[in-house]
Protein backbone atom coordinates (compact mmCIF):
# COMPACT_ATOMS: atom_id res chain seq x y z
CA UNK A 1 0.00 0.00 0.00
CA UNK A 2 1.57 3.30 -1.05
CA UNK A 3 1.49 6.48 1.05
CA UNK A 4 -1.48 8.07 -0.73
CA UNK A 5 -3.58 4.91 -0.28
CA UNK A 6 -2.77 4.80 3.44
CA UNK A 7 -3.93 8.38 3.89
CA UNK A 8 -7.14 7.79 1.93
CA UNK A 9 -8.16 4.63 3.77
CA UNK A 10 -6.73 4.60 7.30
CA UNK A 11 -7.06 8.05 8.81
CA UNK A 12 -9.86 10.44 9.79
CA UNK A 13 -10.27 13.71 7.83
CA UNK A 14 -9.32 15.91 10.81
CA UNK A 15 -6.14 14.02 11.68
CA UNK A 16 -3.13 15.81 10.28
CA UNK A 17 0.09 14.96 8.51
CA UNK A 18 3.30 16.50 9.85
CA UNK A 19 5.53 16.45 6.77
CA UNK A 20 9.22 17.23 7.38
CA UNK A 21 11.43 18.36 4.55
CA UNK A 22 15.14 19.04 4.82
CA UNK A 23 16.85 21.78 2.84
CA UNK A 24 20.60 21.88 2.30
CA UNK A 25 22.14 24.93 0.67
CA UNK A 26 25.07 27.34 0.63
CA UNK A 27 24.84 30.87 1.99
CA UNK A 28 27.36 33.76 1.79
CA UNK A 29 29.12 34.35 5.12
CA UNK A 30 28.72 38.12 5.00
CA UNK A 31 24.88 37.82 4.82
CA UNK A 32 22.46 36.82 7.56
CA UNK A 33 21.15 33.31 6.92
CA UNK A 34 17.61 33.20 5.53
CA UNK A 35 15.21 30.52 4.34
CA UNK A 36 15.95 29.01 0.90
CA UNK A 37 13.91 30.41 -2.02
CA UNK A 38 12.40 27.00 -2.86
CA UNK A 39 10.77 26.82 0.58
CA UNK A 40 8.05 29.24 -0.58
CA UNK A 41 7.18 27.11 -3.60
CA UNK A 42 7.20 23.95 -1.45
CA UNK A 43 4.98 25.62 1.15
CA UNK A 44 2.53 26.54 -1.59
CA UNK A 45 2.66 22.99 -2.94
CA UNK A 46 2.04 21.30 0.42
CA UNK A 47 -0.10 23.83 2.28
CA UNK A 48 -2.56 24.83 -0.46
CA UNK A 49 -3.57 21.36 -1.56
CA UNK A 50 -7.16 20.24 -1.08
CA UNK A 51 -10.54 21.90 -0.79
CA UNK A 52 -9.99 23.04 2.81
CA UNK A 53 -6.35 24.12 2.51
CA UNK A 54 -6.99 27.28 4.53
CA UNK A 55 -7.84 25.04 7.52
CA UNK A 56 -4.43 23.33 7.51
CA UNK A 57 -2.90 23.90 10.97
CA UNK A 58 0.08 25.84 9.62
CA UNK A 59 -2.10 28.16 7.49
CA UNK A 60 -4.62 28.62 10.29
CA UNK A 61 -1.87 29.54 12.73
CA UNK A 62 -0.19 32.02 10.38
CA UNK A 63 -3.24 33.78 8.95
CA UNK A 64 -5.70 33.31 11.86
CA UNK A 65 -8.54 32.31 9.51
CA UNK A 66 -8.23 35.43 7.33
CA UNK A 67 -8.64 34.80 3.58
CA UNK A 68 -5.24 35.05 1.88
CA UNK A 69 -4.56 34.30 -1.76
CA UNK A 70 -1.68 31.80 -2.18
CA UNK A 71 1.22 33.43 -3.98
CA UNK A 72 0.23 36.95 -2.92
CA UNK A 73 2.68 39.23 -1.13
CA UNK A 74 0.78 38.69 2.12
CA UNK A 75 1.07 34.92 1.65
CA UNK A 76 4.80 35.10 0.92
CA UNK A 77 5.47 37.40 3.90
CA UNK A 78 3.43 35.27 6.31
CA UNK A 79 5.00 31.97 5.25
CA UNK A 80 8.53 33.41 5.19
CA UNK A 81 8.23 35.02 8.61
CA UNK A 82 6.68 31.90 10.15
CA UNK A 83 9.48 29.60 8.96
CA UNK A 84 12.16 32.12 9.91
CA UNK A 85 10.81 32.01 13.47
CA UNK A 86 10.13 28.30 13.94
CA UNK A 87 12.88 26.64 11.89
CA UNK A 88 16.42 27.07 13.17
CA UNK A 89 19.17 26.49 10.60
CA UNK A 90 22.24 24.42 11.41
CA UNK A 91 25.18 26.45 10.11
CA UNK A 92 28.52 24.86 9.24
CA UNK A 93 31.48 26.89 8.01
CA UNK A 94 32.49 25.66 4.60
CA UNK A 95 35.20 28.10 3.55
CA UNK A 96 36.05 31.80 3.84
CA UNK A 97 33.12 32.86 1.67
CA UNK A 98 30.27 30.39 2.26
CA UNK A 99 28.43 28.50 4.96
CA UNK A 100 26.66 25.19 4.53
CA UNK A 101 23.09 25.42 5.85
CA UNK A 102 20.85 22.51 6.86
CA UNK A 103 17.26 23.47 7.64
CA UNK A 104 14.34 21.21 8.54
CA UNK A 105 10.80 22.52 8.17
CA UNK A 106 7.43 20.99 9.01
CA UNK A 107 4.33 21.36 6.89
CA UNK A 108 1.15 20.45 8.81
CA UNK A 109 -1.64 19.31 6.50
CA UNK A 110 -5.10 18.01 7.38
CA UNK A 111 -5.63 14.44 6.16
CA UNK A 112 -8.69 15.57 4.17
CA UNK A 113 -6.34 17.82 2.19
CA UNK A 114 -3.31 15.50 2.16
CA UNK A 115 -5.40 12.97 0.23
CA UNK A 116 -4.97 15.26 -2.79
CA UNK A 117 -1.15 15.17 -2.70
CA UNK A 118 0.48 13.10 -5.44
CA UNK A 119 2.68 10.20 -4.40
CA UNK A 120 5.73 12.10 -5.67
CA UNK A 121 5.19 14.76 -2.97
CA UNK A 122 5.91 12.15 -0.28
CA UNK A 123 9.10 10.94 -1.97
CA UNK A 124 10.77 14.33 -1.37
CA UNK A 125 10.11 14.31 2.36
CA UNK A 126 12.53 13.35 5.08
CA UNK A 127 9.62 11.96 7.08
CA UNK A 128 5.84 12.21 7.35
CA UNK A 129 3.84 11.32 10.45
CA UNK A 130 0.07 11.27 10.84
CA UNK A 131 -0.94 12.73 14.19
CA UNK A 132 -4.18 11.27 15.54
CA UNK A 133 -5.96 11.18 18.87
CA UNK A 134 -4.68 7.58 19.19
CA UNK A 135 -1.03 8.48 18.66
CA UNK A 136 1.47 9.13 15.90
CA UNK A 137 1.73 6.88 12.85
CA UNK A 138 4.74 7.11 10.50
CA UNK A 139 4.02 7.28 6.77
CA UNK A 140 7.48 8.11 5.43
CA UNK A 141 10.63 7.54 7.45
CA UNK A 142 14.13 8.85 6.92
CA UNK A 143 16.09 5.96 5.46
CA UNK A 144 19.39 7.86 5.29
CA UNK A 145 20.21 6.88 8.87
CA UNK A 146 19.87 3.15 8.19
CA UNK A 147 23.21 1.49 7.50
CA UNK A 148 23.95 -2.07 6.53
Amino acid sequence: MNTSEKIRSLFAPLDYVAATKKYEYMWPKQEEVDIPPELLSDATRYLTVGEYWDRNPTCWYIFQGQPVEPGSEEWKAGISNFYRLVSKPVITELDNERNYIALEVNFEILVVNAKELPESAFEELQCAIVKTSFGDFPLVQDNSEITN
